[in-house]
């Protein structure tokens, strides 16, 4: 079985000290809960559907940088895991007795995809 994508992504920008992050209001795991930045992005993304991505200037971790972040919408697919409180699987009510990403219906905002690029990490491949 593969690790959830919030498992999988900050991964793979740890090579290049990118932080990389699926950041949401309604998480499964805290770690996910946005910070004011990401959260004013998040405000962004509920208000207008059409919004897909956008960058943003902004400091993370102590370090300037850019921040993109790009909508994750819920698919059917999703549903399975996020869908009603009382529908989800029993793994997921066992695993993550606190989750607040439930309650879900197709084409919501789920959260956000944000990768923050530091200026150092720019300036090292000049």
């Amino acid at each position: 079985m593969r690790a959830p994508v919030g498992t999988r992504t900050p991964q793979r920008g740890a090579d290049r000290e990118w932080a990389v992050q699926q950041l949401a209001t309604k998480y499964r795991n805290p770690a996910q809960g946005p910070d004011a930045a990401a959260h004013r992005l998040h405000e962004e993304f509920v208000t207008s559907p059409v919004f897909t991505g956008r960058w943003t200037r902004t400091p993370h971790s102590g370090h300037e940088g850019w921040r993109y972040a790009h909508r994750i919408t819920v698919q059917p697919s999703c549903l399975a895991c996020h869908a009603p409180k009382d529908e989800r699987p029993a793994f997921v009510k066992k695993d993550h007795p606190e989750d607040r990403a439930y309650g879900f219906g197709d084409g919501n905002l789920q959260g956000v995809h944000t990768v923050f690029v530091p200026d150092t990490s720019v300036e090292d491949e000049f």
